[in-house]
């Protein structure tokens, strides 16, 4: 996505893709990317509706200083299976500050 506003890729896509012009990367951060992410955060809530799922929360600092709140649910039934052990990420909150108050209203949104 970010290679899109290279001059060279921009030609290769101006000649090639047909039906209208081609998004920058901003046009497709601001305009793909939220309805991407809705549409696969629907998926996830249909896939663990009905089961019972472990909720992780993860906090780190990204390379800016901000505080990254990462939250992932865990089928439980899955972790029967090593082969379809996997946490489904279902929300990334960036803030500039964490403490548990805030955490805790992070996870209860983000499982809504």
């Amino acid at each position: 996505m970010g290679s899109a506003h290279r001059e060279k890729i921009r030609d290769f896509l101006n000649t090639t893709v047909k039906g209208g012009s081609v998004p920058t990367a901003n046009g497709l951060r601001e305009r793909y990317v939220p309805k991407l992410y809705a549409l696969k955060q629907e998926e996830i809530k249909q896939r663990l509706k009905g089961q019972s799922v472990s909720v992780i929360a993860v906090e780190k600092t990204d390379v800016v200083g901000r505080c990254v709140v990462n939250v992932l649910m865990q089928p439980l039934d899955a972790l029967t299976d090593s082969n379809v052990c996997q946490a489904l990420l279902i929300n990334t909150d960036f803030l500039e500050k964490v403490n548990n108050t805030i955490m805790a209203q992070i996870v209860i949104r983000s499982i809504k």
